[in-house]
């Protein structure tokens, strides 16, 4: 699975950390994902991830520190728990969304729910990838 997000990861960036062939060792991007695969049995590797790593490799640099403050992501900003079975975390944060705008934004609640937009659907993406994607 890593190696099949590997292209799709920020292609925008154009930038050459991605696109080394993951066997020579070389490629940042899938050396971070794998060892954290490793590292977290439980999470192993998600779609989602991969936003994360790579912001963190394109300004940290160095990939043992980029795994490591990945680590202090997952571990002790317990971000963790939007990639856990059932997502308890991104559930939580789903409906704080949903609760805030039928508070706040009915007209944007409304209009996600008149276009058969959910709120899943619509807040998912961003909240699974740290507001990178």
């Amino acid at each position: 699975m890593i190696i099949k997000d590997l292209h799709r990861t920020l292609p925008d960036e154009n930038t050459s950390l991605f696109d080394q062939d993951p066997s020579s060792g070389e490629n940042q991007l899938f050396n971070v994902l794998k060892a954290f695969a490793n590292y977290d049995m439980e999470i192993s590797y998600c779609q989602g991830l991969n936003y994360l790593a790579a912001m963190l490799i394109i300004h940290i640099k160095e990939e043992e520190t980029a795994f490591w403050c990945l680590v202090y992501l997952m571990e002790k900003l317990k971000w963790r728990g939007i990639y856990t079975e059932n997502t308890p975390k991104l559930i939580d944060i789903l409906g704080i969304v949903e609760m805030r705008l039928a508070n706040d934004f009915p007209h944007i609640l409304r209009h996600l729910e008149q276009n058969d937009l959910s709120i899943a659907a619509t807040f998912s993406p961003v909240f699974i990838t740290l507001f990178i994607y």
